[in-house]
């Protein structure tokens, strides 16, 4: 069951992620995205919660759910920022301790990869560690430019969630 819920999950974090570089990239107004991470920023809160608390969770849904809610947050503070029009310093600063976290997470699916779902997830969880360090540097400090960073957020949505969450879903990534 956790694998069909990360394919869900995965499949809209390929959507918000792909709408968001399309943002970054000065193609769509700031407002419009409000939408999109709202609703991709609760259903990954949704499916965290699921995996985290429910009366089956066992300690690999709790991690599960634990990292799910770093996406959650991510994109629940987009929304919120762009509806407040904050500058983004906070999320910069939330992206770092994601960025060490999701780094840790890299390494650790790397040694422990067996099968190739876990090669992807590891490759996987080292795109959103370049990513978020990217967002870091860029709301912290502002050395990135926002075209690089809307087309890397744009690449890491479709090669690492939209791609893999439509190949878990019908049954062809396991």
């Amino acid at each position: 069951m956790p694998l069909e819920i990360s394919g869900l999950c995965l499949l809209y974090v390929g959507v918000v992620l792909f709408v968001n570089g399309i943002w970054l990239m000065d193609k769509i107004h700031r407002r419009e995205i409000v939408f999109i991470d709202t609703f991709v920023g609760l259903i990954s809160f949704l499916v965290a919660v699921y995996l985290a608390f429910s009366a089956k969770a066992d300690p690999f849904t709790i991690k599960l759910g634990a990292l799910t809610f770093l996406f959650s947050g991510t994109y629940l503070w987009v929304a919120f920022n762009q509806h407040y029009q904050n500058d983004g310093r906070g999320l910069g600063w939330y992206s770092l301790f994601v960025a060490i976290t999701a780094s840790v997470v890299t390494m650790d699916n790397f040694i422990h990869a067996s099968t190739p779902c876990d090669m992807w997830l590891a490759v996987s969880w080292g795109f959103w560690t370049v990513l978020w360090t990217m967002y870091f540097i860029n709301l912290v400090t502002h050395k990135i430019s926002q075209k690089i960073l809307g087309i890397s957020t744009i690449v890491t949505g479709i090669v690492s969630a939209w791609i893999p969450g439509y190949l878990i879903l019908v049954g062809r990534l396991n």
